[in-house]
């Protein structure tokens, strides 16, 4: 793993950003579904 680690630095670095997106990607999902939630409770009571 190291030595994946010092010979593709570039590799790790586009993985990260990947991570990063997924990241924000998950928290926008949250966020949204947080938001939408109480609403679709209401409509169904």
């Amino acid at each position: 793993m190291f030595r994946a680690l010092s010979i593709e630095p570039i590799r790790i670095e586009e993985r990260s950003k990947d991570e990063v997106r997924a990241n924000i990607f998950v928290f926008a999902v949250t966020c949204a579904l947080i938001r939408f939630i109480p609403i679709i409770v209401r409509k169904l009571s």
